[in-house]
């Protein structure tokens, strides 16, 4: 049986192997710069539109000057309304104490007087008693 050639032929085997040089990798480069956007063109506004666009910008400035006075004089009588609340509570709470001390006091002098009262009506007793029996 003929042997058919072989197509391939082995390689020689190589002798020491050398040490490979380290392979150095590129940095990433940067992606490339996006493309100028294709958008929208403005328009050159006009002297009227600029003029109008300058007159808004100064309605609005002033009138957040004007909000700002306001807030800042909300904010002031507020501070002097609550300051008024709280001297009206403070006056209330004060003539409530004072009408609760003249209240003790006033019932603490009719305990006192109920028992001089008691305590001299036995002796009144005994001085009507002593009356009637002369």
């Amino acid at each position: 049986e003929p042997v058919a050639p072989s197509v391939f032929t082995p390689k020689p085997a190589a002798a020491t192997p050398v040490a490979a040089a380290p392979v150095v990798q590129e940095a990433p480069k940067a992606p490339p710069p996006p493309p100028e956007r294709s958008g929208m063109v403005l328009n050159e506004l006009s002297r009227g539109e600029m003029e109008a666009r300058r007159r808004a910008l100064e309605g609005s400035k002033a009138r957040e000057a004007e909000d700002r006075q306001r807030a800042q004089e909300d904010a002031k009588r507020r501070a002097e309304e609550e300051e008024r609340r709280k001297r009206e509570r403070d006056e209330s709470a004060r003539r409530q104490a004072e009408e609760e001390a003249r209240l003790q006091a006033e019932a603490e002098s009719r305990r006192r007087a109920e028992e001089e009262a008691r305590r001299r009506a036995p002796q009144a007793a005994d001085v009507a008693t002593a009356d009637d029996e002369e």
